[in-house]
Protein backbone atom coordinates (compact mmCIF):
# COMPACT_ATOMS: atom_id res chain seq x y z
CA UNK A 1 0.00 0.00 0.00
CA UNK A 2 1.49 3.49 -1.05
CA UNK A 3 2.42 5.79 1.87
CA UNK A 4 -0.37 8.68 3.10
CA UNK A 5 1.76 11.67 1.70
CA UNK A 6 2.30 9.67 -1.81
CA UNK A 7 -1.19 9.05 -1.81
CA UNK A 8 -2.10 12.67 -1.56
CA UNK A 9 0.17 13.70 -3.85
CA UNK A 10 -0.85 11.20 -6.56
CA UNK A 11 -5.02 12.00 -5.98
CA UNK A 12 -3.76 15.77 -6.82
CA UNK A 13 -1.96 15.04 -9.75
CA UNK A 14 -5.30 12.90 -10.83
CA UNK A 15 -7.65 15.75 -10.11
CA UNK A 16 -5.38 18.54 -11.83
CA UNK A 17 -5.60 15.85 -14.93
CA UNK A 18 -9.37 15.59 -14.47
CA UNK A 19 -9.32 19.14 -14.34
CA UNK A 20 -7.71 20.05 -17.80
CA UNK A 21 -9.76 17.08 -19.57
CA UNK A 22 -12.87 19.02 -19.11
CA UNK A 23 -10.97 22.57 -19.62
CA UNK A 24 -10.03 20.50 -22.97
CA UNK A 25 -13.46 19.71 -23.81
CA UNK A 26 -14.75 22.75 -22.97
CA UNK A 27 -12.74 25.47 -24.54
CA UNK A 28 -12.69 23.43 -28.27
CA UNK A 29 -16.50 24.88 -28.57
CA UNK A 30 -15.43 28.48 -27.41
CA UNK A 31 -12.41 30.92 -28.26
CA UNK A 32 -10.81 31.02 -24.75
CA UNK A 33 -7.56 29.59 -25.42
CA UNK A 34 -6.98 26.41 -23.60
CA UNK A 35 -3.90 27.63 -21.72
CA UNK A 36 -5.39 30.81 -20.77
CA UNK A 37 -9.30 28.95 -19.33
CA UNK A 38 -6.77 26.70 -17.58
CA UNK A 39 -5.34 29.98 -15.90
CA UNK A 40 -8.03 31.53 -14.95
CA UNK A 41 -9.51 28.13 -13.84
CA UNK A 42 -6.82 28.11 -11.51
CA UNK A 43 -7.13 31.54 -10.20
CA UNK A 44 -11.01 30.93 -9.26
CA UNK A 45 -10.19 27.59 -7.66
CA UNK A 46 -7.73 29.26 -5.35
CA UNK A 47 -10.13 31.66 -4.41
CA UNK A 48 -13.08 29.21 -3.76
CA UNK A 49 -10.39 27.09 -2.08
CA UNK A 50 -11.55 24.16 -4.26
CA UNK A 51 -7.85 22.90 -4.46
CA UNK A 52 -4.65 23.57 -2.48
CA UNK A 53 -1.44 25.78 -3.27
CA UNK A 54 1.14 22.79 -4.15
CA UNK A 55 4.20 25.80 -4.20
CA UNK A 56 5.32 26.86 -7.62
CA UNK A 57 9.08 26.16 -6.97
CA UNK A 58 11.94 27.40 -9.21
CA UNK A 59 13.41 23.75 -8.86
CA UNK A 60 9.79 22.39 -9.85
CA UNK A 61 9.42 24.60 -13.17
CA UNK A 62 12.89 24.88 -14.55
CA UNK A 63 13.95 21.06 -13.92
CA UNK A 64 10.80 19.41 -14.26
CA UNK A 65 8.55 21.14 -16.49
CA UNK A 66 10.52 23.55 -18.84
CA UNK A 67 13.27 20.56 -20.22
CA UNK A 68 10.55 18.77 -22.20
CA UNK A 69 8.55 22.47 -23.37
CA UNK A 70 11.82 23.28 -24.54
CA UNK A 71 12.68 20.32 -26.49
CA UNK A 72 9.32 19.71 -28.21
CA UNK A 73 9.09 23.13 -29.11
CA UNK A 74 12.59 22.91 -30.88
CA UNK A 75 12.00 19.86 -32.22
CA UNK A 76 9.17 21.10 -34.18
CA UNK A 77 10.98 24.17 -35.41
CA UNK A 78 11.45 23.93 -39.19
CA UNK A 79 15.56 25.35 -39.67
CA UNK A 80 14.52 25.96 -42.95
CA UNK A 81 11.96 28.68 -42.06
CA UNK A 82 14.19 30.18 -39.39
CA UNK A 83 16.67 30.39 -41.44
CA UNK A 84 14.87 33.17 -43.20
CA UNK A 85 13.85 34.80 -40.16
CA UNK A 86 17.14 34.15 -38.47
CA UNK A 87 17.22 38.40 -38.09
CA UNK A 88 14.19 39.70 -36.54
CA UNK A 89 14.70 36.74 -34.04
CA UNK A 90 18.32 36.99 -32.89
CA UNK A 91 17.31 40.65 -33.14
CA UNK A 92 14.59 40.64 -30.31
CA UNK A 93 16.55 37.49 -28.77
CA UNK A 94 19.56 39.55 -27.92
CA UNK A 95 18.46 43.17 -28.54
CA UNK A 96 15.30 43.20 -27.23
CA UNK A 97 15.81 41.42 -24.12
CA UNK A 98 18.57 44.16 -23.02
CA UNK A 99 16.27 46.70 -23.96
CA UNK A 100 13.60 44.88 -21.96
CA UNK A 101 15.96 44.65 -19.02
CA UNK A 102 16.79 48.02 -18.90
CA UNK A 103 13.67 49.54 -19.70
CA UNK A 104 11.68 47.78 -16.71
CA UNK A 105 14.44 48.30 -14.38
CA UNK A 106 14.61 51.51 -14.90
CA UNK A 107 10.88 52.18 -14.61
CA UNK A 108 10.41 50.20 -11.50
CA UNK A 109 13.08 51.96 -9.78
CA UNK A 110 12.75 55.89 -10.68
CA UNK A 111 8.87 55.46 -10.63
CA UNK A 112 8.26 52.21 -8.62
CA UNK A 113 11.04 53.10 -5.57
CA UNK A 114 12.36 49.34 -6.15
CA UNK A 115 16.49 49.62 -5.30
CA UNK A 116 18.26 49.17 -8.72
CA UNK A 117 19.69 45.47 -7.73
CA UNK A 118 15.91 44.71 -7.50
CA UNK A 119 14.63 46.59 -10.50
CA UNK A 120 17.34 44.95 -12.97
CA UNK A 121 16.57 41.40 -11.63
CA UNK A 122 13.15 41.97 -12.21
CA UNK A 123 13.71 43.32 -15.40
CA UNK A 124 15.62 39.92 -16.23
CA UNK A 125 12.40 38.00 -15.02
CA UNK A 126 9.90 39.54 -17.49
CA UNK A 127 12.35 40.19 -20.48
CA UNK A 128 11.73 37.12 -21.90
CA UNK A 129 8.55 36.22 -24.06
CA UNK A 130 8.01 32.34 -22.81
CA UNK A 131 8.15 29.71 -24.66
CA UNK A 132 6.01 28.11 -23.13
CA UNK A 133 3.13 30.32 -23.42
CA UNK A 134 3.41 31.86 -27.03
CA UNK A 135 4.11 28.16 -28.86
CA UNK A 136 0.72 26.86 -26.89
CA UNK A 137 -1.13 29.68 -27.92
CA UNK A 138 0.42 29.49 -31.74
CA UNK A 139 -1.01 26.05 -31.30
CA UNK A 140 -4.71 27.40 -31.06
CA UNK A 141 -4.81 30.63 -33.08
CA UNK A 142 -3.12 30.06 -36.38
CA UNK A 143 -0.80 32.96 -37.96
CA UNK A 144 1.26 32.31 -41.14
CA UNK A 145 4.07 30.14 -40.41
CA UNK A 146 6.42 33.29 -41.18
CA UNK A 147 5.17 34.97 -38.42
CA UNK A 148 4.58 31.90 -36.26
CA UNK A 149 8.39 30.90 -36.43
CA UNK A 150 9.59 34.27 -35.79
CA UNK A 151 7.87 34.11 -32.61
CA UNK A 152 8.37 30.77 -31.62
CA UNK A 153 11.95 31.21 -32.48
CA UNK A 154 12.54 34.44 -30.15
CA UNK A 155 10.49 33.10 -27.56
CA UNK A 156 12.17 29.92 -27.56
CA UNK A 157 15.95 31.88 -28.07
CA UNK A 158 15.30 35.25 -25.54
CA UNK A 159 14.31 32.79 -23.07
CA UNK A 160 17.97 31.44 -22.55
CA UNK A 161 19.32 34.92 -22.84
CA UNK A 162 16.85 36.35 -19.83
CA UNK A 163 18.37 33.25 -17.78
CA UNK A 164 21.74 34.06 -18.82
CA UNK A 165 21.27 37.83 -17.66
CA UNK A 166 19.70 36.85 -14.90
CA UNK A 167 22.08 34.34 -13.95
CA UNK A 168 24.68 37.01 -14.58
CA UNK A 169 23.04 39.38 -12.60
CA UNK A 170 22.20 37.43 -9.84
CA UNK A 171 26.47 36.48 -9.56
CA UNK A 172 26.98 40.11 -9.71
CA UNK A 173 24.80 41.30 -6.79
CA UNK A 174 26.32 38.61 -4.51
CA UNK A 175 29.35 39.23 -5.42
CA UNK A 176 28.84 43.58 -5.54
CA UNK A 177 30.79 43.61 -8.66
CA UNK A 178 27.74 44.71 -11.30
CA UNK A 179 30.68 45.66 -14.33
CA UNK A 180 29.24 45.80 -17.71
CA UNK A 181 32.23 44.65 -19.66
CA UNK A 182 32.27 41.63 -16.71
CA UNK A 183 28.45 40.89 -17.02
CA UNK A 184 28.90 40.59 -20.73
CA UNK A 185 32.03 38.77 -21.03
CA UNK A 186 29.65 36.00 -18.74
CA UNK A 187 26.89 36.28 -20.40
CA UNK A 188 28.71 35.46 -23.87
CA UNK A 189 30.24 32.50 -22.24
CA UNK A 190 26.91 31.38 -21.15
CA UNK A 191 25.03 31.43 -23.97
CA UNK A 192 27.50 30.32 -26.57
CA UNK A 193 28.55 27.73 -24.31
CA UNK A 194 24.81 26.55 -24.16
CA UNK A 195 24.42 26.52 -27.84
CA UNK A 196 27.44 24.75 -28.47
CA UNK A 197 27.20 21.98 -26.21
CA UNK A 198 23.56 21.46 -27.55
CA UNK A 199 25.02 21.49 -31.01
CA UNK A 200 27.10 18.79 -29.97
CA UNK A 201 24.43 16.74 -27.89
CA UNK A 202 21.66 17.28 -30.58
CA UNK A 203 24.58 15.82 -33.37
CA UNK A 204 25.40 12.79 -31.26
CA UNK A 205 21.43 12.11 -31.15
CA UNK A 206 20.78 12.46 -34.13
CA UNK A 207 23.76 10.03 -35.39
CA UNK A 208 22.42 7.29 -32.40
CA UNK A 209 18.92 7.49 -33.82
CA UNK A 210 19.89 6.80 -37.71
CA UNK A 211 20.79 3.57 -36.04
CA UNK A 212 17.95 2.85 -34.28
CA UNK A 213 15.47 0.30 -35.52
CA UNK A 214 12.53 0.42 -32.26
CA UNK A 215 10.52 3.39 -31.64
CA UNK A 216 10.48 3.25 -27.89
CA UNK A 217 14.13 3.32 -27.85
CA UNK A 218 14.22 6.46 -29.84
CA UNK A 219 11.82 7.99 -28.03
CA UNK A 220 13.56 6.74 -24.50
CA UNK A 221 16.99 9.06 -26.24
CA UNK A 222 15.27 12.21 -26.64
CA UNK A 223 13.71 11.77 -23.24
CA UNK A 224 17.37 11.74 -22.22
CA UNK A 225 18.52 14.55 -24.56
CA UNK A 226 15.65 16.94 -22.92
CA UNK A 227 16.30 16.28 -19.45
CA UNK A 228 20.18 15.23 -19.42
CA UNK A 229 21.17 17.67 -22.41
CA UNK A 230 19.81 20.31 -19.23
CA UNK A 231 21.27 19.01 -16.35
CA UNK A 232 24.54 18.98 -18.24
CA UNK A 233 24.42 22.64 -19.34
CA UNK A 234 23.92 23.56 -15.68
CA UNK A 235 26.88 21.15 -14.38
CA UNK A 236 29.17 22.76 -16.79
CA UNK A 237 27.86 26.27 -16.06
CA UNK A 238 26.69 27.39 -19.24
CA UNK A 239 23.18 28.20 -20.30
CA UNK A 240 20.63 24.63 -19.57
CA UNK A 241 17.89 26.50 -21.37
CA UNK A 242 20.11 27.15 -24.94
CA UNK A 243 21.53 24.05 -24.21
CA UNK A 244 18.18 21.85 -24.92
CA UNK A 245 17.05 24.38 -27.52
CA UNK A 246 20.20 24.13 -29.61
CA UNK A 247 20.36 20.11 -29.11
CA UNK A 248 16.17 19.91 -30.44
CA UNK A 249 16.72 22.33 -33.21
CA UNK A 250 19.45 20.12 -34.40
CA UNK A 251 18.28 16.84 -33.72
CA UNK A 252 14.75 17.26 -35.18
CA UNK A 253 15.52 18.54 -38.40
CA UNK A 254 18.30 15.95 -39.27
CA UNK A 255 16.06 13.55 -38.06
CA UNK A 256 13.23 15.04 -40.88
CA UNK A 257 16.05 15.45 -43.42
CA UNK A 258 15.56 19.29 -43.14
CA UNK A 259 19.06 19.58 -41.60
CA UNK A 260 22.07 17.79 -43.17
CA UNK A 261 24.84 16.63 -40.85
CA UNK A 262 28.36 17.85 -41.77
CA UNK A 263 30.77 15.79 -43.65
CA UNK A 264 33.27 13.78 -41.04
CA UNK A 265 37.01 14.92 -41.36
CA UNK A 266 39.63 11.77 -41.09
CA UNK A 267 39.84 8.63 -42.97
CA UNK A 268 37.51 7.97 -45.73
CA UNK A 269 36.14 5.24 -44.24
CA UNK A 270 35.13 7.16 -41.26
CA UNK A 271 33.43 9.91 -43.57
CA UNK A 272 31.64 7.47 -45.62
CA UNK A 273 30.36 5.72 -42.16
CA UNK A 274 29.01 9.68 -41.95
CA UNK A 275 27.56 10.06 -45.13
CA UNK A 276 25.22 7.26 -44.71
CA UNK A 277 23.49 8.68 -41.80
CA UNK A 278 19.45 8.49 -42.79
CA UNK A 279 16.78 10.42 -41.41
CA UNK A 280 14.67 8.06 -38.94
CA UNK A 281 12.28 5.68 -40.07
CA UNK A 282 8.80 7.18 -40.22
CA UNK A 283 7.81 4.72 -37.44
CA UNK A 284 10.09 6.15 -35.02
CA UNK A 285 9.54 9.61 -36.48
CA UNK A 286 6.06 9.20 -35.78
CA UNK A 287 6.18 7.69 -32.24
CA UNK A 288 8.73 10.55 -31.15
CA UNK A 289 6.05 13.35 -32.86
CA UNK A 290 2.91 11.50 -31.25
CA UNK A 291 4.76 10.91 -27.46
CA UNK A 292 6.27 14.61 -27.33
CA UNK A 293 3.37 16.08 -28.44
CA UNK A 294 1.52 14.69 -25.57
CA UNK A 295 4.30 15.06 -22.89
CA UNK A 296 4.12 18.94 -24.17
CA UNK A 297 0.12 19.08 -23.94
CA UNK A 298 0.24 17.24 -20.57
CA UNK A 299 2.63 19.51 -18.80
CA UNK A 300 1.05 22.68 -20.22
CA UNK A 301 -2.03 21.67 -18.97
CA UNK A 302 -0.19 20.90 -15.06
CA UNK A 303 2.16 23.82 -15.05
CA UNK A 304 -0.90 26.66 -16.15
CA UNK A 305 -3.22 25.38 -14.08
CA UNK A 306 -0.56 25.75 -11.24
CA UNK A 307 0.29 29.42 -12.54
CA UNK A 308 -3.18 29.97 -11.54
CA UNK A 309 -3.35 28.23 -8.82
CA UNK A 310 -0.23 30.41 -6.82
CA UNK A 311 -1.63 33.45 -7.69
CA UNK A 312 -3.31 35.74 -5.14
CA UNK A 313 -4.11 39.28 -5.74
CA UNK A 314 -3.69 40.72 -2.06
CA UNK A 315 0.11 41.22 -2.87
CA UNK A 316 -0.34 42.76 -6.04
CA UNK A 317 -2.74 45.20 -5.33
CA UNK A 318 -0.86 46.29 -2.29
CA UNK A 319 2.24 47.10 -4.97
CA UNK A 320 0.04 48.77 -7.73
CA UNK A 321 2.71 51.30 -8.43
CA UNK A 322 5.36 49.04 -9.09
CA UNK A 323 3.41 46.74 -10.82
CA UNK A 324 2.05 49.33 -13.27
CA UNK A 325 5.81 50.72 -14.12
CA UNK A 326 6.52 47.40 -14.99
CA UNK A 327 3.53 46.66 -17.24
CA UNK A 328 4.70 50.27 -19.02
CA UNK A 329 8.29 48.99 -19.13
CA UNK A 330 7.27 45.85 -20.32
CA UNK A 331 4.94 46.64 -23.13
CA UNK A 332 7.11 49.76 -23.88
CA UNK A 333 10.17 47.75 -24.12
CA UNK A 334 8.44 45.22 -26.74
CA UNK A 335 7.35 48.20 -28.56
CA UNK A 336 10.32 49.98 -28.74
CA UNK A 337 12.27 46.53 -30.22
CA UNK A 338 9.59 45.54 -33.12
CA UNK A 339 9.86 49.37 -33.80
CA UNK A 340 13.71 49.30 -34.53
CA UNK A 341 13.25 45.99 -36.37
CA UNK A 342 11.87 48.61 -39.07
CA UNK A 343 15.69 49.70 -39.16
CA UNK A 344 17.50 46.57 -39.52
CA UNK A 345 18.29 45.48 -42.87
CA UNK A 346 16.21 41.90 -44.18
CA UNK A 347 14.51 42.02 -40.78
CA UNK A 348 11.38 44.41 -41.46
CA UNK A 349 8.09 42.96 -40.63
CA UNK A 350 5.31 43.11 -42.83
CA UNK A 351 2.84 45.90 -41.40
CA UNK A 352 -0.08 43.71 -41.39
CA UNK A 353 2.16 41.46 -38.85
CA UNK A 354 3.47 44.29 -36.36
CA UNK A 355 0.51 43.91 -34.03
CA UNK A 356 0.71 40.09 -33.61
CA UNK A 357 3.92 40.51 -33.06
CA UNK A 358 4.06 43.08 -30.56
CA UNK A 359 0.58 41.35 -28.76
CA UNK A 360 2.25 37.76 -28.78
CA UNK A 361 4.84 39.00 -26.04
CA UNK A 362 3.44 36.90 -23.51
CA UNK A 363 5.07 35.70 -19.99
CA UNK A 364 4.88 32.63 -18.38
CA UNK A 365 6.32 30.13 -15.50
CA UNK A 366 10.00 30.80 -16.54
CA UNK A 367 9.63 34.56 -15.15
CA UNK A 368 7.79 33.38 -12.32
CA UNK A 369 10.53 30.85 -11.31
CA UNK A 370 13.38 33.60 -11.57
CA UNK A 371 11.29 35.78 -9.10
CA UNK A 372 10.48 32.78 -7.22
CA UNK A 373 14.56 31.81 -7.40
CA UNK A 374 16.00 34.96 -6.17
CA UNK A 375 17.57 34.88 -2.42
CA UNK A 376 16.16 36.18 0.81
CA UNK A 377 18.55 38.47 1.45
CA UNK A 378 17.37 40.77 -1.99
CA UNK A 379 16.39 43.93 -0.55
CA UNK A 380 12.20 43.64 -2.45
CA UNK A 381 12.35 40.26 -2.89
CA UNK A 382 8.30 40.10 -2.20
CA UNK A 383 7.78 42.84 -4.33
CA UNK A 384 9.38 41.16 -7.35
CA UNK A 385 7.41 38.12 -7.20
CA UNK A 386 4.53 40.05 -6.36
CA UNK A 387 4.69 42.21 -9.27
CA UNK A 388 5.98 39.30 -11.57
CA UNK A 389 3.05 37.21 -10.52
CA UNK A 390 0.79 40.16 -11.72
CA UNK A 391 2.40 40.95 -15.16
CA UNK A 392 2.38 37.23 -15.77
CA UNK A 393 -1.42 36.84 -15.00
CA UNK A 394 -1.86 40.60 -17.02
CA UNK A 395 -0.32 38.72 -20.19
CA UNK A 396 -1.86 35.24 -19.92
CA UNK A 397 -5.16 36.33 -19.50
CA UNK A 398 -5.49 39.97 -21.18
CA UNK A 399 -3.43 39.53 -24.34
CA UNK A 400 -4.40 35.78 -24.19
CA UNK A 401 -7.66 36.13 -24.32
CA UNK A 402 -7.90 39.01 -27.11
CA UNK A 403 -5.15 37.19 -29.41
CA UNK A 404 -7.93 35.36 -31.57
CA UNK A 405 -9.66 38.56 -32.08
CA UNK A 406 -6.99 40.15 -32.80
CA UNK A 407 -5.62 37.37 -35.43
CA UNK A 408 -9.13 37.17 -36.75
CA UNK A 409 -9.33 40.97 -37.71
CA UNK A 410 -5.70 41.54 -38.77
CA UNK A 411 -5.61 38.10 -41.04
CA UNK A 412 -8.89 38.20 -43.23
CA UNK A 413 -9.60 35.62 -45.10
CA UNK A 414 -7.99 33.00 -42.33
CA UNK A 415 -4.30 33.00 -42.65
CA UNK A 416 -2.41 29.42 -44.56
CA UNK A 417 0.73 28.60 -43.04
Amino acid sequence: MAPTFLAGKVEFLVAMLLVATVVSLATRRTRVPYTVALVILGVGAQAAGFLPKVGLTPGLVLTVFLPPLLFEAAWNLDIRTLRIVWKPVAFLAILGVAVAVLAIGAAVHLAGGLSWPAALLLGAALSATDPVSVVALFKEVPVPGRLAVTIEGESLFNDGTSVAIYQVLLAGVATGKLSGLTLGGQFVLLALGGLALGVLIGGLASMSLSFIDDHLTGVMLTTVVAYGGFLLGARLGVSPVLTVVAAGLVAGNVAKGQLRMPRAPGPRRLRLRFKGLKTVSREISVAIDSFWEYAAFVVNSLLFLLVGLEFVAGPVFQRAAPFFWALVGMQGARLLSIGALFAVPGARPRSREVPVLYWGGLRGALSLAMALGLPLTIPGRDTVIAVAYGCVLFTLVVQGLSMPWLVSRVFRPPVRS
